[in-house]
């Protein structure tokens, strides 16, 4: 019974010589060598899985941002529910160019992407990180604008942006819907490419690209580390924080709070 096709040097993962070999120096080159090409067969398939599973979760993150732009805009009065549809779209384009400027390279710029079975590719982009008083003390990453590196063109890199960016844009949307109805659209378009280029980019590399905050287990023997899986700090923390900032600098809604302090109520449109 033949099992499988693995077409690396090895030939098939159970070849047809193998199956009934001729001699006994056939049969222990066979036992010799199959253990190694059903590895390899196994380690290609792992990296294939890896790869599709991360398109996958990353697509589901980009139709959550759909949903997103239908909450904030359903959200808010008819009269303004083309404008908000405009910045949901806005905010992606905007902050996505920027992040693809330079925010990818100062969060994963200092980064090694180990070119191992079931990783990402090669190491992209080792050991360029703006660093003080020691390696643990990572700040920024230096290389890897517009996506332009060693390994520019190296299949993890690229499946690592995508999956970042998504992430990005989804801190992005969570700043959209706390600055419902009160800001200029030409604001707007600076706070979000300052968010993607430069504010999300720079706390991502502290957590997630090998910046200090990830490395106070080594430095100040706390642990693991700060360690942020879910990206509640990254993603949420990020766009919760400016929205608050931006929320207090732009203040309530205009009709939504009378003279002696009470409030309206601004219901939504659907």
């Amino acid at each position: 019974m033949n099992i499988g096709t693995y077409s690396g040097n090895g030939g098939s993962a159970f070849s047809d010589a193998c199956q009934a070999p001729a001699t006994e120096e056939d049969a222990a080159k066979c036992a010799k060598d199959e253990p190694g090409g059903l590895a390899a067969f196994v380690g290609h398939e792992k990296i294939a899985i890896n790869f599709t599973w991360l398109l996958i979760a990353g697509a589901f993150v980009l139709f959550m941002q759909a949903g997103f732009a239908l909450l904030t805009t359903g959200l808010t009065r008819a009269k303004n529910a083309g404008h908000m549809m405009m910045l949901n779209f806005a905010a992606f384009v905007i902050a996505w160019v920027g992040y693809f400027v330079v925010g990818f390279a100062f969060q994963f710029g200092g980064a090694a992407i180990n070119a191992a079975p079931g990783n990402l590719g090669g190491a992209m982009v080792l050991g360029h990180l703006l660093k003080v008083s020691g390696s643990h003390w990572g700040l920024i990453g230096l290389n890897g604008f517009f996506l332009q590196s060693g390994h520019s063109y190296d299949v993890g890199a690229l499946a690592l942006f995508f999956f970042e960016v998504v992430f990005m844009e989804t801190a992005g949307y969570i700043i959209v819907g706390a600055i419902a109805e009160r800001i200029n659209f030409k604001t707007f378009i600076f706070a979000e490419l300052f968010m993607g280029a430069v504010l999300y980019p720079i706390y991502g590399n502290w957590l997630w690209g090998g910046g200090w905050l990830s490395q106070i287990g080594h430095s100040w023997n706390l642990g693991h580390g700060a360690v942020d899986f879910a990206g509640s700090g990254v993603v949420h923390g990020t766009g919760g924080w400016i929205a608050l900032a931006l929320a207090v600098l732009l203040g309530p809604r205009i009709g939504k709070f009378n003279r002696d302090g009470s409030p309206n109520a601004i219901p939504g449109h659907s």
